[in-house]
C-alpha cells in the first residue's frame, strides 16, 4: 500500500494533496488491486473500523469522504486517467456506498 492509499483510506485530505503535489502515483495499486481513488469511493474510506488508527465518526465524515474523492478525481482527470468507463466503475462503487453527490459528479465527467 502506498502513502496515497493510506491517506485515501484514512480520509487525510491535506496529506493526500501534499503527496499528489510531490508526484504520488495515482495509478498505483494495493494488494487488492485498487487505486487510491477506488479506496476513496469505497467503504474503506467511510468505515471507521477500517482506518488505522480507528477514529470515531464525526459529523463531517461524509463531507471529508466527498472532498478526498473529488480531489483524487480532479488529479486523475488532469493526468488523463479518468475515462468514461472508469467513471462508470467509480459511480457503481459510489452508488453501492450511498453517495449520490459523488455519483452525480462522476456522471457529469463521463458525459463530457
Amino acid at each position: 500500500m502506498s502513502a496515497l492509499h493510506f491517506a485515501a483510506r484514512n480520509v487525510q485530505i491535506d496529506i493526500a494533496r501534499l503527496l499528489l503535489e510531490a508526484g504520488a502515483d495515482l495509478a498505483a495499486r494495493n494488494d487488492e488491486e485498487r487505486t487510491p481513488l477506488e479506496i476513496a469511493v469505497s467503504d474503506d474510506a467511510r468505515d471507521p473500523s477500517r482506518r488505522s488508527p480507528p477514529r470515531r465518526p464525526t459529523k463531517k465524515a461524509n463531507d471529508e469522504y466527498f472532498e478526498i474523492s473529488i480531489l483524487l478525481i480532479d488529479w486523475e482527470r488532469e493526468a488523463g486517467l479518468l475515462t468514461s468507463s472508469r467513471c462508470e466503475k467509480l459511480a457503481a462503487l459510489a452508488t453501492k456506498h450511498r453517495c449520490p453527490e459523488l455519483v452525480g459528479e462522476l456522471a457529469k465527467i463521463a458525459n463530457r
